[in-house]
């Protein structure tokens, strides 16, 4: 045992397992962690991956206790990843319970009491799979030093500096703005800001009706062909607008709800 409890672990520390279970094996209980990958830009390895360590350690103590006991630091642990939009993303790595163990007494929780005293925090690529990842102050720190170059015209190798920054502020900002939207929409007040509504897209929603519509209006079936059904402009073009176009199709002619998104000066949320 490693004296490593489940309240040793931040509660933020969550995730989904796509599965996972206990087997009899040849020598005893053994655990199976599998995952499912869909992305097909970063090759994620199986061996001593941190997020399915993790995943492995709380499957264990989500167990009831009656099968835990049949698990030791002897058991066999079997990491699975399935990145099937990857060539040759299926992988299997095998561990022992007592490594994980040791791995999260040893490397994860000393590192979760160094961040809860304010330690060292490292920005880089990662970020992008942190639930804080809008909120970190040292990701913005690094997103403001990247803005920090004093110069009037920048030297090619102060240009190539900041292209190197790009992903940094990018990726902090969109990161930021996501977290703002949910926060506001879950009731949090951010001054200054609010969520505003964009305006919708229309769409023809039957195309063979719109059709019948626009030739009983006595337009001429070639003039309103399926082509131009998915261009409105050269239908209101047709029709004389948009409001000639609205009363022709009637209700075959929607409008979709926009999409929420972060507004200055917008009041609370929608």
């Amino acid at each position: 045992e490693h004296g490593v409890e489940m309240s040793d672990l931040d509660p933020a520390l969550r995730g989904r397992i796509d599965f996972f279970g206990v087997f009899d094996g040849l020598l005893g209980a053994e655990m199976i962690i599998s995952d499912l990958k869909y992305g097909q830009g970063v090759r994620v390895p199986a061996e001593n991956n941190p997020q399915q360590m993790l995943y492995a350690y709380g499957a264990f103590l989500s167990l009831p206790k009656e099968i835990q006991h049949q698990l030791d630091d002897e058991s066999t642990v079997h990491i699975q990843l399935a990145q099937v939009r990857v060539e040759d993303g299926v992988q299997t790595w095998e561990t022992t319970l007592g490594e994980i163990r040791e791995w999260v007494s040893s490397k994860v929780v000393p590192a979760l009491r160094e961040i809860e005293q304010g330690g060292n925090y490292s920005p880089g690529k990662h970020c992008q799979f942190c639930l804080a990842a809008g909120a970190c102050r040292a990701r913005a720190d690094a997103a403001a030093a990247a803005l920090g170059v004093e110069a009037d015209l920048l030297s090619p190798e102060e240009t190539a500096t900041w292209l190197d920054q790009v992903p940094t502020v990018r990726g902090f900002c969109k990161a930021l703005e996501d977290r703002s939207l949910r926060e506001i929409l879950q009731g949090r007040e951010i001054p200054g800001w609010g969520v505003k509504r964009s305006s919708g897209q229309r769409k023809i929603v039957d195309t063979e009706e719109a059709i019948d519509r626009l030739v009983q209006a006595g337009y001429r079936q070639s003039d309103v062909s399926t082509r131009k059904m998915n261009t409105l402009g050269s239908l209101e073009s047709l029709v004389g607008g948009k409001d000639e176009l609205g009363e022709i199709l009637g209700d075959v002619l929607v409008k979709s709800q926009g999409s929420l998104k972060l507004a200055k000066g917008a009041l609370g949320t929608l």
